[in-house]
């Protein structure tokens, strides 16, 4: 619609951006960068160790592993949000059979979580 009325145009007009204005983006976008490599290098920071130590082989079962971790988790993850402030509420009212609920279940996925995470850690130490 802009194009066919005629008040937009394609060229832009680079004069509003005055080095002080330069210099502030390039320094919150350098920050933003920084934060964004260092928060992957830290999430691989123990894959690359382990392949530094143990080699990839020992490191292709940890990534594995840390995967199987995170996918037996993530059930938890997306009920915690939803279920903990049912919880609480029927604790605040001292409802003791409405705040059961669902606890066998998280008993059962920490469990599991448990076992992966022991298989994680004989795979560190038993190469």
């Amino acid at each position: 619609y802009s194009l066919h009325v005629g008040d937009s145009k394609l060229r832009h007009d680079w004069k509003f951006i005055t080095p002080e204005l330069r210099s502030k983006v390039l320094k919150y976008t350098g920050f933003l960068m920084l934060a964004g490599i260092s928060g992957n290098l830290i999430q691989q920071m123990d894959i690359y160790m382990l392949s530094g130590v143990k080699g990839l082989y020992s490191a292709g079962i940890y990534t594995i592993v840390v995967y199987m971790a995170e996918i037996v988790n993530m059930p938890s993850r997306n009920i915690t949000p939803i279920s903990a402030p049912l919880a609480a509420e029927a604790m605040k009212e001292n409802d003791m059979e409405k705040a059961k609920v669902g606890s066998s279940d998280a008993c059962e996925q920490c469990a599991a979580a448990s076992r992966v995470d022991q298989y994680r850690q004989y795979l560190c130490h038993h190469p």
